[in-house]
Parts: C-alpha cells; structure tokens; sequence
C-alpha cells in the first residue's frame, strides 16, 4: 500500500493537531468562571475568538453550537484589538506576537481567557499556553493572569497543567 507523500502527512498532522487545540478551547471554558459582567445577558452566549493566522481551517466548527453552562458556544474571527471585547476565549496566533501586549491588555480589562501555542506565552502575561511534547498536546497555566483578569480557573484544571516547562 502506497503512503502519502510527506507533504500530505504533514498538512494533515496540522489539521488533526488543530482539531484537538479546538477541544482544548472548548474544555478550558467548562472549568473558568467569568464575572456575571462578561455576558451581556444570562443567556447570552459564550464567544470563543481566534486573531492572526492559526491554521485551524474547520476545525473550530466541531466546538460551535455546542453549550457550555446552558451558554451556546459561539466561534468567530477576529481582525483587530477592539473585538477583543466580544470574547470570553480568545485564541492568540504567533502571527499577533508583535502585538501580544496590548492584545493581552484588552483581554485582561475585557475578562476574556487568553490561549496560546506561541513559546512563553504565559510567561509574557498570557493565560493558557498549549505546546506539543510528542505526540500529545499539553498545557501550562498562568494563574495570577487569570486572577488579574477576574476569572476563576478550577483547581481540576489547574492540576492538570504542567509547572516547569
């Protein structure tokens, strides 16, 4: 049997890698609490946002529609610093890396919980930083930017992030 060339094989380890950061995306915001602020109506729904250039592709359309805390996930692009304050989960590209502090600024003034794949993030002020080790994608945990931003990160999360990478 024949195999892909390497360049479809690498094409789809991106996707399948992306599939998974979706769900990381969609189970992150089962275990935070936002401020009652964060919503602009109790059924108001929960808005998760990708800026810069993350090759996501569809992938992201497997945690849309579903719910969270009877709160309909939402999915959605976002192009420019101001949109920030339509987020409660915001994915932030290495594209944006130039940008990354006033990008974490807003998020922080907005409650909205910062995700990335870029090298240090959290140690550069972001939230959640996810990162390949293998085959597995894992992640480490800023809690005092999450406490500066009003959220509550569940302790079963916070168990489950890696200290010292």
């Amino acid at each position: 049997m024949l195999s892909p060339p390497p360049v479809l094989r690498a094409a789809e380890h991106v996707a399948n890698e992306y599939v998974i950061k979706s769900a990381f995306l969609y189970n992150f915001a089962l275990f935070v609490d936002w401020p009652l602020e964060s919503f602009s109506a109790s059924r108001a729904s929960l808005d998760v946002c990708l800026i810069g250039n993350a090759p996501f592709g569809s992938a992201l359309e497997t945690i849309s529609d579903k719910t969270i805390r009877e709160r309909q996930v939402k999915v959605q692009r976002i192009d420019n610093i101001e949109a920030i304050s339509t987020c409660h989960v915001l994915f932030v590209s290495e594209s944006e890396s130039e940008h990354l502090k006033p990008i974490l600024e807003s998020a922080r003034k907005h409650h909205v919980l910062t995700v990335s794949d870029m090298v240090r993030f959290d140690r550069f002020g972001g939230m959640i930083r996810l990162f390949a080790t293998g085959d597995n994608i894992r992640f480490s945990i800023n809690e005092n930017a999450a406490h500066l931003a009003g959220l509550k990160i569940s302790s079963r999360l916070l168990n489950l992030a890696v200290t010292n990478n």
